[in-house]
């Protein structure tokens, strides 16, 4: 082999280890406090999914209140107003009816699937969605049902609107809202807000 090949085989030699050696370098370098970027990458982050797992109200409007509250037989004082007189009987409530003047929208407290949309006679129209950790939703007296059964939806989702209810008071839009957790009829004022991943 002549030098000049042996020469050019060095310096080829010597340059692809140097390029190496640089490399492993500054990949293996541990940056100093300070040296983070701190600038977004992105200008804008569109989330592909919803990060909010807390349980919010099923409805937006500020002025709602509450008609009718959860029948809680360890609250022996709340509980005559948590009956509900209807056809001459006195039922115990297992929700919580909202109500307003004018009609209001009503929407889904957390991602879920709609399970079933049916007519009842004493409730009016209902939609029932499973949420995770066996969680359900039931909202009775909704017109205008925006879902239907087998949708994927998620939370903050248009269900439908408030109804007239001869139920409680036929003067107001209402909402009559089931929460069942676990098998069991809740509160559910006792869970808005609560992470729906650690019921």
């Amino acid at each position: 082999m002549s030098s000049i090949k042996k020469s050019i085989l060095y310096v080829l030699t010597f340059a692809l280890l140097g390029g190496l050696l640089t490399g492993v370098f500054l990949v293996s370098k541990t940056p100093e406090d300070g040296e983070y970027v701190s600038t977004p990458v992105l200008e804008k982050i569109v989330p592909v999914a919803s990060t909010n797992s807390n349980i919010i109200k099923p409805f937006v409007d500020e002025d709602i209140t509450i008609l009718k509250n959860y029948y809680d037989w360890r609250n022996k004082e709340s509980q005559p107003d948590s009956l509900i007189f209807y056809d001459n009987t006195y039922m115990q409530n297992t929700g919580v009816i909202y109500g307003k003047n004018d009609p209001f929208n009503i929407v889904s407290i957390a991602d879920g699937e709609v399970i079933k949309v049916e007519d009842n006679e004493l409730s009016g129209k209902t939609v029932e969605i499973r949420y995770s950790n066996d969680v359900i939703g039931v909202y009775h007296f909704v017109s205008d049902v925006n879902v239907k059964v087998n949708d994927t939806i998620k939370q903050g989702t248009l269900i439908g609107k408030s109804s007239i209810s001869n139920l409680v008071d036929n003067t107001k839009n209402q909402l009559y809202f089931e929460l069942i957790v676990k098998g069991e009829l809740v509160n559910p004022e006792n869970y808005y807000g609560k992470n729906i991943n650690e019921i």
